[in-house]
């Protein structure tokens, strides 16, 4: 009993720990299919990223003006679902199995600049770090890209577990900075939602 109760303070320390770790940056990618970019992003797909980015700001606790969206979302990426409808503007995709079973849902990874060396992970929680108010995972690398860009985006394959993330990929931003996200669900939306992890 007294585990359980760990488990779920720990628990809750991380969402806290991911909320504020947002503020900081982002990414996004995997591997698998790499098809040649031959497609330009229409304006109605910006309109569809504001919206994502719109739940994913209230997710992470930032502001709630439709119109100031893009000004609180932290990442250079935009996570949502890939449904025929995300993917209608690509011509061609990356694409990457993290896990493939009957709960697994397929995530759209697009990015507003080209991030570089995007590495994707199975990542299975193994501690948490209370110094750093950090959880500790084991990373398996599933898939890993050169680049991703506007044109051409990425679509996980993945499970959420309960609460940690199962899956993440780091990158490398325009500027050379390098970032680790895991993606877990919202409890407010379902959407997909991204944090900072070590």
């Amino acid at each position: 009993m007294k585990r359980k109760v760990f488990s779920i303070i720990l628990c809750l320390a991380l969402i806290l720990a991911l909320m504020a770790g947002c503020g900081e940056a982002n990414g996004t990618t995997n591997n698998a299919t790499n098809n040649e970019e031959n497609n330009n992003t229409p304006t109605d797909n910006n309109e569809d990223k504001d919206d994502d980015n719109d739940g994913d700001a209230d997710d992470n606790g930032e502001g709630d003006d439709e119109d100031d969206s893009d000004a609180h979302y932290p990442f250079v990426f935009h996570l949502t679902y890939a449904t025929e409808e995300a993917l209608a503007p690509y011509a061609n995709y990356a694409e990457v199995v993290v896990h493939d079973d009957d709960y697994s849902v397929k995530i759209l990874v697009t990015v507003d600049e080209t991030i570089t060396d995007v590495k994707i992970y199975a990542l299975e929680f193994t501690d948490f770090d209370t110094e750093n108010n950090q959880p500790i995972y084991n990373k398996t690398l599933v898939g890993q890209f050169d680049s991703i860009t506007p044109e051409m985006p990425l679509v996980i394959q993945q499970t959420y577990a309960e609460f940690m993330a199962t899956c993440g990929f780091s990158y490398v931003d325009a500027n050379g900075g390098e970032h680790m996200i895991g993606i877990t669900e919202s409890g407010l939306n379902g959407n997909p939602i991204p944090g900072n992890i070590q």
